[in-house]
Order: C-alpha cells, then sequence, then structure tokens
C-alpha cells in the first residue's frame, strides 16, 4: 500500500485548526444588544404584526420579510413569529 507503509511523508506540517475564542460571540451579543436599544421598537413590533398576518394567509410573505429587516428585526424575531403561525415541523419517526 502506497503512503500507509512505504513512502510516508515525515515533515507534514501540522493542520492549523480554527479557534475563536469567546470574546466573538461576546462582541456580537453586545452588538446585538446596542442594535435592540437604538431600533424603533413599535416599528419592529408592527413588522412582525404584518408578518403574522401575512403568514396566516397565501400572500406573498418576502416584502413582509423585507420590511421587518429594514425595521431591524432580529432573524430569530422574525422566525419566532412565523412560528407562533406554523408551528414547528416535528418529523415522524417511521419504523
Amino acid at each position: 500500500m502506497v503512503g500507509v507503509n512505504e513512502f510516508v511523508q515525515q515533515d507534514d506540517p501540522p493542520i492549523q485548526i480554527l479557534y475563536i475564542d469567546d470574546s466573538a460571540s461576546e462582541t456580537q451579543l453586545a452588538k446585538l444588544d446596542a442594535l435592540k436599544k437604538r431600533r424603533d421598537r413599535d416599528a419592529v413590533a408592527r413588522s412582525l404584526d404584518a408578518l403574522r398576518a401575512a403568514a396566516r394567509t397565501t400572500e406573498n410573505l418576502m416584502p413582509r420579510i423585507l420590511d421587518a429587516v429594514r425595521a431591524y428585526a432580529t432573524v430569530g424575531e422574525m422566525c419566532d413569529a412565523l412560528r407562533e403561525v406554523w408551528g414547528e415541523y416535528e418529523e415522524v419517526p417511521i419504523i
């Protein structure tokens, strides 16, 4: 077997592993907190309410999602609004 027992390269450089320390998540959480403090809470609430209302119909949701993004609603807030209407999918195991 070539490369297993013979012709083994001895000088392989170590693989550089990406390590992200906890300060990155702390920085992002601080930015998110600052964003939530300076955004217009009423505009966010209105856009999420409009998204919920549209999700109950067959209306195209993309304009409502874009309105929520423009109001600085987070992805999690938009997903929560849709979960309130549609629920969350749970796969049924088939044995």
